[in-house]
C-alpha cells in the first residue's frame, strides 16, 4: 500500500483533492518525501511576476493553491508516521510566514503605487509595516485547521512622498486591510489562513494598525496582565526571520 493510499483511508480532505485532480502528482509526489522549506514555498510559483504585473487574483489563487498542497503534504507524512509534531506544526507556521510575506509585500507595493512611500515624521526615513504573530503562530505552534493572531505596527507617524499623500496610518491600515483579505477572504480555491485581529490594543473596537510608540503607551497605561503575557510568544515575521530560511 502507498502512502497516499494509506493516508487517504483517514482523510475526507485528501481523497477529495486527490480524486479531483487538483493534486498534480508530478508537483505533489516529491514533496512527500522531504520536509519543506521556505524555499520550497518560493519555488511553487512566479511570485516576482505577479507582484510586478500586480495581479491579485492570481496571487490569491497561488497562494490557496500553495496551502492545499501543503496541508495534504502534512496529511500524509503524519499519517504514515513519517513526521513527527514538531515538523507538523513547523511546516504549517513557516507557510503562514512565507503567505504573510507575500501578502505584505504585494499590499504595500499597491498602495505605495498610489500614494508613494510612507516617511518618518522624525527620522525622515521610509516605514514598513510589521506583522506581529502571536499564540500559536507566534510560537511555531500552528496546525493545520489554526487562525493566525496578528498584530500591525509601524514605526512612527509622517505621511507619504507621493502627489496624493495619505498619512502613515491611513496608508498602513489600507495595507493591512488588503493584507487581511488576500488570506482570510474565501474564493471558489478555499482560504490560506483565518485572520483574527483581537489581540491588538482595545480588540475589534481599536485602530487595525498602531505606530511603535502608540502601542508602546498602551501596554504601559492601560494593557491588563493577560494582554503582557500574551506577548511572551509574539514574533515579529516581517521580512522573512534568519531562523527560518534553513
Amino acid at each position: 500500500m502507498t502512502l497516499l493510499d494509506t493516508a487517504r483511508r483517514y482523510s475526507p480532505f485528501l481523497a477529495r483533492n486527490l480524486d479531483s485532480g487538483r493534486l498534480n502528482a508530478d508537483v505533489f509526489q516529491p514533496m512527500l518525501h522531504k520536509v519543506l522549506s521556505m524555499e520550497d514555498f518560493q519555488a511553487f510559483a512566479d511570485w516576482d511576476k505577479i507582484r510586478a504585473d500586480e495581479n491579485e487574483e492570481e496571487l490569491a489563487k497561488q497562494l490557496r493553491e500553495l496551502r492545499r498542497y501543503v496541508v495534504s503534504q502534512i496529511i500524509v507524512r503524519d499519517v504514515n508516521r513519517l513526521s513527527d509534531l514538531d515538523e507538523v506544526t513547523r511546516t504549517i507556521t513557516l507557510f503562514a510566514d512565507f503567505a504573510i510575506n507575500m501578502a505584505l509585500d504585494f499590499s504595500y507595493a499597491y498602495y505605495q503605487d498610489m500614494y508613494g512611500t510612507p516617511i518618518g515624521r522624525y527620522t525622515g526615513g521610509p516605514q514598513h509595516l510589521s506583522v506581529v504573530a502571536m499564540g500559536k503562530a507566534g510560537g511555531y505552534e500552528l496546525n493545520v485547521s489554526s487562525d493566525i493572531d496578528l498584530i500591525f505596527v509601524y514605526p512612527e507617524s509622517g505621511s507619504t512622498d507621493g502627489k496624493r499623500d495619505r498619512d502613515n496610518q491611513e496608508f498602513f491600515t489600507r495595507v493591512g486591510k488588503k493584507l487581511i483579505a488576500l488570506l482570510n477572504d474565501v474564493t471558489a480555491d478555499g482560504w490560506v489562513f483565518r485572520v483574527d485581529m483581537r489581540l491588538r490594543p482595545d480588540g475589534d473596537s481599536g485602530a487595525l494598525v498602531l505606530s511603535e510608540t502608540a502601542l508602546e503607551q498602551y501596554l504601559i497605561q492601560q494593557g491588563r496582565e493577560w494582554e503582557r503575557y500574551a506577548w511572551c510568544k509574539g514574533r515579529v515575521v516581517t521580512p522573512y526571520p534568519n531562523d527560518i530560511k534553513d
